[in-house]
């Protein structure tokens, strides 16, 4: 055997090795997006042209519904004369896709869905019925008639107990999407979701007993107050934004803007985006401690240098404060003294 034989050997070997690799991890990229195509009306399309880009292609049947496999992220496009043409989206998992076509001024629109989890959700699977509910809901806000189908999805796991279920339906009652606005069911489902411990719904009663609004309960700020306590403990940041108000305007406890400067920076250490209303109290009681504290999150790194700097607010401090907010940042890596140059810049 000479050695320019087995030299070509081992290429063909390799090239046949690199083949079977494609080929497999070809087979491999494959997903199945299977689906129906509407018009507004909720009547099927049929004959709607669903094609990937340079690959496989085709048409909706007499009911809408089409199956096709796709490479792995690679887009769809759904065509039909006169309506507009829609682009799909796909990922790397089987998705079940509810379209609509438009033929007028609003734009096409639709929902995509894990399909295993759709398919749960046929089958009556509680936690699967409440996930495409979501995913309706969120569709909704592209295309109004998916709120109705979200309701059909959501009401089953909501009278099953879900919270999460009853919230969603609470929405869409007191909005009015895709089921007739009814203020009196949607505060039901509510305080269904507040009595499971839902968070959120904890802080949205408290927004009703805080405000008063036309159907719902007489404005009593010490239940509010308890509410916003109880959704801050959870975690939810609005919650003690809210919690703050009512301290610094003695709305069910006792008037404290040390308790409300408290509860806003509590909100305020993990996201900037406090309203401007927020940060004109919090500068004018500011004292130095505050100031320190502000300070003090930067230095142990509870947020990001560049990007919050372009967010904090233009405080007015006297000198005397901006001393101790700036020596705080003399302990500052090197790298990061610039940002003193430009907080006293800032202030100055």
């Amino acid at each position: 055997m000479t050695v320019a034989y087995m030299f070509d050997n081992i290429i063909r070997r390799t090239i046949v090795a690199t083949i079977f690799l494609l080929l497999s991890f070809s087979v491999a990229a494959q997903v199945t997006i299977t689906g129906y195509v509407y018009d507004e009306n909720r009547e099927p399309i049929i004959g709607a042209v669903v094609s990937e880009k340079n690959g496989s292609a085709t048409m909706t049947d007499v009911n809408g519904w089409f199956k096709i496999e796709v490479s792995d992220k690679n887009p769809l496009k759904v065509d039909f004369l006169g309506y507009e043409s829609l682009t799909i989206y796909t990922g790397e998992k089987d998705m079940f896709i509810d379209a609509v076509l438009s033929a007028s001024e609003v734009e096409s629109a639709y929902v995509d869905i894990d399909l295993d989890i759709y398919q749960k959700a046929q089958k009556g699977d509680i936690v699967a019925m409440c996930v495409v509910g979501d995913d309706y809901f969120w569709g909704g806000h592209n295309w109004d008639g998916y709120n109705s189908i979200a309701c059909d999805w959501l009401l089953p796991a909501a009278k099953s107990g879900d919270a999460f279920s009853q919230f969603r339906l609470y929405q869409l009652f007191y909005e009015g999407k895709g089921v007739k606005k009814d203020i009196k069911v949607a505060l039901q489902w509510l305080n269904k979701a507040a009595n499971q411990n839902y968070t959120s719904a904890i802080f949205e009663l408290g927004l009703w007993y805080y405000e008063e609004e036309d159907g719902g309960p007489k404005r009593d700020y010490k239940k509010a107050f308890e509410l916003f306590t109880k959704a801050a403990e959870q975690g939810d940041l609005r919650a003690w934004i809210k919690k703050g108000y009512c301290y610094y305007h003695g709305n069910g406890t006792d008037k404290s803007y040390a308790n409300a400067t408290e509860c806003w920076l509590t909100a305020i250490e993990y996201t900037w985006q406090a309203p401007k209303e927020i940060w004109d109290i919090i500068s004018e009681h500011a004292d130095a401690p505050l100031l320190f504290r502000i300070g003090e999150n930067y230095y142990k790194g509870y947020t990001t240098f560049k990007q919050d700097f372009e967010k904090m607010p233009l405080f007015v401090y006297p000198w005397e404060k901006l001393k101790i907010f700036s020596k705080l940042y003399l302990k500052i890596k090197r790298q990061k003294l610039c940002f003193v140059v430009q907080l006293c810049h800032l202030y100055y």
